[in-house]
């Protein structure tokens, strides 16, 4: 239905239509427990992932904003705009550091080092926040099973063989 709404709204080009259909494949996530597991733990840790992704866009606009104020005077800066900062803090906080934009003055490398500190602080806190959450789940789910597991089977008082339910020996 959406390329036909899609080629009525005018967008013509066959290719992003083909593209969108790639789409459908999300659907096979359904089935699958790990995409599952996944999807529950992002669930779950939804608030304080939201405060983490807070916390990182309230640095990147802070630190662009300051970078371009201590940087957008220099001589061939590239700091020439907050956005252009704001990217370079993106860089920076992700610990990803292309080396396209390197402040020039001591101010701005305490700067920079001051957000390299708190990219790689909240990167660690997300990281051991999804990993907590995982192995949560996984003993969760370990745990239903074995529960399912010792009521769908269970030992004969007399003689130790295993019974399916309702049977009689």
């Amino acid at each position: 239905m959406l390329p036909a709404l899609l080629g009525v709204l005018g967008a013509g080009d066959l290719l992003v239509l083909r593209l969108l259909r790639l789409l459908r494949m999300l659907k096979l996530t359904r089935h699958s427990t790990v995409f599952n597991l996944i999807w529950t733990v992002l669930r779950e840790e939804a608030h304080t992932t939201g405060a983490l992704i807070f916390i990182l866009c309230l640095t990147v606009t802070t630190s662009g904003s300051i970078m371009y104020v201590i940087e957008g005077d220099q001589e061939k800066t590239l700091f020439n705009s907050i956005p252009a900062a704001m990217w370079w803090a993106i860089e920076t906080l992700t610990t990803v550091g292309y080396g396209d934009m390197i402040p020039e003055t001591s101010a701005g490398r305490v700067v920079g080092s001051i957000v390299i500190v708190i990219g790689i602080v909240t990167l660690a806190l997300f990281s051991g926040l999804i990993t907590v959450s995982f192995i949560d789940q996984l003993r969760i789910r370990r745990e239903k099973a074995e529960s399912f597991h010792k009521r769908a089977h269970h030992k004969c008082p007399h003689c130790g063989h295993i019974l399916e339910p309702h049977s009689h020996h």
